[in-house]
């Protein structure tokens, strides 16, 4: 079968394509952004240790980490504070899994590095995506376009919601992210070697609690037409 000539993989976007192709705008104080970002960091003893421990990690590799070595060393412990799976709502997190979605002509498609889903073995219906472990030189690409794209492939597969969430990485730095329909807002960045760290996991976990209630209503509904 010959490959759709329209067909774009997700880190060959801009950010000047995402927008012209794919007609998202940004906002600059969407309400659903805010309110991730509100969220008061809560973490016990145990918690606020394990955040220092590989904090002081970061601090000493982070110049000298590859990619690869920020997602297993940093970031995997990161996320694996935050409870992504419900095995009774079945969605969990899944990594290096590819998505694709056509939209119109245009074919949107290629490997996700992090994303929550329904679906037991394979990814249903996406939440939320992390993506671009990118060290913090030699950055040659567009980290946003490409978070983007995967979120409007995502959102184009679901049903409902429109509402979208998403982190991409670079370096230090993680910027939040809200796709709602077409228009999309970016926070400042939080620094993961600073006392943002806590922000960050207080942030990824409000974002856990909102995909749980989400999902939980839509099996009540789904329960309820039956």
């Amino acid at each position: 079968m010959a490959k759709n000539a329209n067909s774009k993989s997700f880190e060959r976007w801009t950010i000047d394509a995402v927008r012209q192709n794919l007609g998202l705008t940004e906002s600059f104080q969407h309400p659903a952004l805010q309110r991730i970002l509100k969220t008061k960091p809560s973490l016990s003893p145990e918690d606020a240790e394990f955040v220092r421990f590989h904090q002081e990690n970061l601090l000493r590799h982070i110049t000298r980490w590859n990619e690869q070595e920020l997602q297993v060393f940093f970031i995997g412990h990161i996320l694996a504070m935050v409870n992504f799976e419900n095995e009774a709502a079945e969605y969990r997190a899944f990594m290096q899994r590819q998505l694709t979605a056509t939209i119109g002509d245009i074919t949107l498609t290629g490997r996700v590095d992090f994303m929550v889903a329904t679906g037991y073995g394979e990814p249903q219906q996406p939440y939320f995506f992390l993506h671009e472990y990118k060290k913090e030189r030699g950055i040659d690409n567009d980290p946003l376009a490409q978070l983007l794209a995967s979120m409007v492939a995502a959102q184009h597969l679901n049903d409902s919601p429109k509402l979208m969430y998403g982190c991409y990485v670079l370096g230090r730095n993680w910027f939040f992210v809200i796709l709602d329909e077409k228009t999309y807002s970016v926070s400042d960045a939080f620094v993961a070697t600073s006392e943002d760290l806590a922000n960050i996991v207080a942030v990824l976990r409000e974002v856990a609690e909102i995909i749980r209630v989400t999902v939980e209503a839509k099996i009540k509904e789904r329960r309820k037409v039956k």
